[in-house]
């Protein structure tokens, strides 16, 4: 059984190992107050076994040696790189898999516009697992699935955020030689139940709903990269990532699940087997193929990652890449993100009809904005500083 001195709350991930693993299924995943998904015990039917302790990644930390090395990379595809949030390596790797009649899991829409984890195994299937999604992914019995389908011999492409990575490998116990887990450089995860209202709010005032939502649209760039909102009636909605209110209250962390302040498994060592991340700075360190259409990092932590990058070289441009250099502009990899002084409050007030009026009240500038203002005011004075010399002067 769960340990009751384990404060769900600020530790848990919701990862879903223990829910995967309970041999009674007397876990259940629920919605806590803030909307993100905890485990809940029956107590009743547990026989207090223990595995759900023992696959806890947060209660059984394991060390990380393999050195990671960097690489730039490029879908050779421009159409595939235009639709992914970076260079569209996941892509690649993904049709790799399938080439090998294996099956991939990863984070998609349902029908509601919830994001869960779904697994493919077709080539014209992977785009409903591409592209960022700003929002906690249900796991649901993922962990299993893909269990029986490494028992049966398959390759099994499994991607998700680093918490989720560990809760699989605890899950499985062991490495298996046809499994390829990729993670992410992750920000943080936002709660599903503040998106939910955020969607509300928008189908409210386009009066439709929504067909389509992109997080990360690059019409405007990749670096200014957008929210855009397809409806039912044909409008869509599409604002900077400076302009959006669900964007905004993201990038500024208020709405990020409690364990996300505090993460666990920041760092250049990763249980996974490849780390993706968009390569910011890449303007500064390979100016030379910055096109402003999205570049990944890739970090390889394993052999098995290793092989697979090996084997979709005629499918990506790829440049060696310094992890140190790389990762001084991606800060998300090394450290947790600073939680906002008004997340609690926004989340407890949030509903569909005052979304964008709280979201303006409370993260109304973006932390780039703000710094463009106050070095803008800084510039402002220092010119007026040296006309006022120059008047005195005369």
């Amino acid at each position: 059984m769960i340990d009751q001195s384990f404060n769900i709350n600020e530790n848990c991930t919701g990862c879903y190992a223990c829910y995967s693993v309970c041999p009674q299924s007397c876990i259940s995943m629920l919605a806590n107050e803030e909307g993100f998904i905890s485990p809940s015990v029956n107590s009743i039917k547990c026989v207090r076994c223990g595995k759900c302790m023992s696959v806890c990644p947060i209660l059984n930390p394991d060390e990380r040696e393999f050195e990671p090395s960097a690489i730039a990379c490029q879908n050779r595809i421009n159409s595939s790189r235009i639709k992914s949030s970076s260079g569209g390596v996941f892509v690649a790797l993904s049709e790799r898999i399938i080439e090998l009649e294996g099956v991939v899991y990863g984070a998609a829409f349902n029908s509601n516009f919830e994001v869960e984890h779904k697994s493919v195994d077709s080539h014209e299937n992977i785009h409903i697992l591409q592209g960022s999604k700003y929002v906690q992914s249900k796991i649901g019995d993922s962990f299993i699935h893909a269990k029986e389908q490494l028992s049966s011999g398959k390759h099994v492409l499994f991607s998700g955020t680093p918490c989720q990575i560990a809760g699989l490998m605890k899950y499985l116990g062991k490495k298996y030689e046809r499994l390829l887990t990729i993670d992410i450089v992750c920000h943080g995860v936002p709660s599903p139940a503040v998106f939910k209202k955020y969607i509300e709010a928008r189908e409210r005032l386009a009066r439709s709903r929504v067909t389509e939502i992109s997080f990360r649209d690059k019409k405007m760039g990749w670096k200014n990269f957008s929210m855009r909102i397809c409806f039912e009636n044909k409008r869509v909605y599409c604002r900077s990532k400076d302009q959006d209110p669900y964007l905004k209250s993201f990038l500024q962390n208020g709405t990020l699940r409690r364990s996300c302040y505090a993460c666990r498994f920041k760092g250049e060592k990763r249980h996974s087997d490849i780390t993706l991340a968009d390569f910011w700075g890449v303007q500064n360190l390979m100016p030379d193929i910055d096109d402003d259409k999205g570049t990944s990092l890739v970090l390889l932590h394993s052999p098995t990652g290793k092989q697979m990058f090996e084997s979709i070289a005629g499918d990506i441009f790829s440049n060696p890449a310094d992890v140190s250099e790389a990762l001084k502009y991606n800060s998300a990899a090394l450290n947790s993100v600073k939680r906002s002084p008004f997340r609690d409050q926004f989340i407890k007030e949030v509903t569909n009809d005052n979304f964008i009026k709280l979201a303006h009240k409370y993260f109304s500038e973006s932390p780039n904005i703000r710094i463009r203002r106050r070095l803008l005011m800084v510039i402002k004075k220092l010119r007026l500083e040296k006309l006022v010399r120059k008047i005195r002067k005369k």
